[in-house]
């Protein structure tokens, strides 16, 4: 079918007003209540004297109070509709994670939760994110963790999206290249259109392949109810069920503004004008990677070893047929990396020149596939490492095989929820200084209550019991355990094993400083620097004398209030790591809230990037190499 610089037409018949309504309702736009105008007060007139267009005035200002009044009833009704809506999704939310709670040892009954569609698939991807959190809902070692990750990223492709009519996506491309000026510039003589089939659902959008004037192109969509039903989620667990558990104490201030703020970042996966943008960074990222470096696959032939060429890039998208609600991005014949058996056919298919044109024997097979799972996370942690650009969506299935000449070309895809991530060691450092932080409340416990006190002037004194901050701060202790420093000492190894040492170093020289006597006041100082360096700090201020202040305060108000928690909670459990955080961790973060410092999001979508990257590698342990 053709169409002419004025019409662009595939076969449907358009209902423009049903198409504009449904784009403004993906878009979230909507009446704004600031442009209802003030009512003014009717001025008083003393007797029965009244102007002559007294009569019009009231007439005017009775319309406004109507016009008020209805738009205040309508915006009742909206609210109480939505409250309607979220109290009806929770109550199945809460009915799918109790099922899920109690079959929890099966990955395929905690999948029952993506069956909720949308944002609740990104959620049981994102339960690795704070994995701490969720370890009731698992049982065995870390590696039957990581074991039941990858079962579970696995079992994500059972509930894709809602599925969308062919001529939903032809519409909504064909207003996009009537509006776009393409049919001017370049198509002057008309468009050809066809949907030629849909190439797969994820847990938010549709994929469907087109051909436009005989050139195929992938274009990616949203139905309108997934939008509206992720953008009502994302009200429910903000506005609602994470608060909820921030008022039970489950989660701090800080833990509920981070998981807020991770639950908004899915919901911004609907709007592809960002993914738009961050395919274009990854494409340029990888593009100067490539340019500073050469990858390929060695493969046995015969008695040779030879080097096949392997590239990685991003698709290349049209910015001019793309928008917030429709992405349209080069074809590419190939398959993700999560579709081994399809791997496998393509590569039993191929004939390269460097095998004399002969089928791959599947030894040579097996060969590629390793090296080809083991070059995508290289190039994905030196591409991170390079640029601090970061999907943090680690999985097989964002990653396409092509198959090209003698070559392989691997595409990474799906770049909805990308961040800028420089700090590499945020979340150990995170660790280190919470239990830096638990040091202190352990000795400041240990000294009111008289236990393991090994020297006569750590003793308690009178200036104790008055809380003197100068008193305080001059105390010596040593600050972590040899526990303590061996369990950080695990975790910076587990973070090197999983993004290697030159992205991770070592922490031995700073782990074995606080092992030798210090003085509260330095560390202090310590936690403060590393609020400065790993917290936001909202309404920053410049000013050097307003931070030493700050910081003054912080190393007089931090002992105090741990010295007041020791001597109020005798029968605490030191050993109890949960009952520490519930206690020491909840009350540093109002402090330092109050002082404007905020958790950043980053550090938790690390965490969450580590265990995809373990599961990944459990997967090609498993279904590449045959190994337990």
């Amino acid at each position: 079918m053709s169409a002419t610089n004025a019409e662009v037409n595939h076969g449907a018949v358009v209902n423009d007003a049903v198409v504009n309504n449904e784009m403004s309702v993906i878009s979230g736009h909507s009446p704004s209540l600031g442009s209802v105008g003030r009512v003014s007060p009717e001025p008083q007139i003393p007797g029965d004297q009244r102007p002559e267009n007294a009569t019009a005035s009231n007439e005017s200002l009775l319309q406004r109070v109507v016009s008020r009044v209805t738009e205040t009833g309508n915006n009742l009704r909206e609210s109480v509709d939505s409250a309607v809506g979220m109290t009806s999704r929770g109550m199945q939310m809460f009915s799918m994670l109790v099922q899920a709670y109690y079959y929890r040892a099966s990955p395929e009954a905690v999948a029952k939760i993506l069956s909720l569609a949308g944002i609740y698939g990104k959620l049981a991807q994102y339960l690795v994110a704070r994995m701490d959190e969720f370890q009731h809902l698992l049982t065995g070692s870390d590696q039957q963790v990581a074991g039941f990750i990858g079962d579970l990223m696995r079992v994500v492709s059972q509930y894709p999206a809602g599925e969308l009519n062919s001529d939903y996506v032809l519409d909504l491309l064909d207003e996009q290249i009537a509006n776009s000026g393409y049919l001017d510039e370049m198509w002057a003589n008309g468009v050809d259109i066809s949907h030629v089939n849909t190439v797969g659902r994820g847990t938010i959008c549709q994929l469907d392949r087109v051909d436009i004037n005989g050139i195929d192109y992938v274009v990616k969509t949203v139905s309108p109810s997934l939008s509206r039903s992720i953008g009502g989620d994302v009200d429910l667990l903000t506005k609602c069920i994470i608060p909820a558990m921030g008022l039970m104490r489950h989660f701090s201030k800080s833990d509920v503004e981070v998981f807020s703020n991770a639950v908004k970042t899915f919901g911004q996966e609907t709007d592809l004008s960002r993914e738009l943008v961050n395919t274009e960074k990854q494409a340029a990222v990888l593009k100067r990677l490539s340019e500073t470096k050469a990858y390929s696959i060695k493969v046995s032939v015969g008695d040779q070893t030879c080097q096949v060429p392997l590239k990685f890039k991003a698709p290349e998208v049209n910015e001019t047929l793309s928008n917030s609600n429709i992405l349209v991005m080069e074809f590419i014949d190939g398959c993700s990396l999560d579709r081994l058996e399809e791997v496998s056919e393509r590569l039993r298919l191929w004939r390269p020149d460097w095998n004399n044109c002969e089928q791959l024997s599947e030894v040579q097979i097996k060969s590629i596939i390793n090296s080809l799972y083991q070059q995508v996370l290289t190039v994905y942690l030196e591409a991170w490492q390079q640029s601090g650009f970061l999907n943090v969506d680690f999985q097989p299935g964002n990653f396409m095989m092509k198959l090209e000449g003698g070559g392989i070309t691997v595409n990474f895809i799906d770049h909805g929820n990308c961040v800028v991530l420089k700090d590499f060691m945020g979340a150990i450092n995170n660790v280190i200084n919470y239990s830096l932080l638990h040091g202190l409340f352990v000795f400041f416990h240990n000294r009111c209550h008289g236990k393991n006190q090994a020297e006569e002037n750590q003793s308690p004194s009178a200036s104790d019991t008055l809380l003197v901050p100068s008193r305080i701060r001059d105390l010596t202790c040593i600050p972590l355990s040899c526990r303590d420093v061996e369990r950080i000492k695990l975790l910076v190894s587990d973070y090197q094993r999983v993004f290697r040492e030159t992205i991770i170093p070592s922490m031995d020289d700073f782990l074995n400083e606080y092992q030798r006597e210090q003085t509260v006041e330095q560390v202090c100082l310590q936690l403060f620097n590393w609020l400065q360096s790993s917290w936001v700090l909202m309404n920053e201020d410049n000013d050097e004398s307003r931070r030493a202040l700050q910081r003054d305060a912080f190393v007089n108000d931090l002992p105090v209030l741990l010295y007041r928690l020791a001597i109020g909670n005798e029968n605490f459990n030191l050993e109890d790591e949960s009952q520490l955080r519930r206690k020491i961790d909840f009350a540093f973060d109002d402090i330092v809230r109050d002082m404007g410092f905020h958790m950043r999001l980053e550090d938790i979508l690390l965490i969450r990037v580590k265990a995809q990257i373990e599961a990944f590698r459990m997967l090609v342990l498993e279904a590449v190499l045959g190994e337990s």
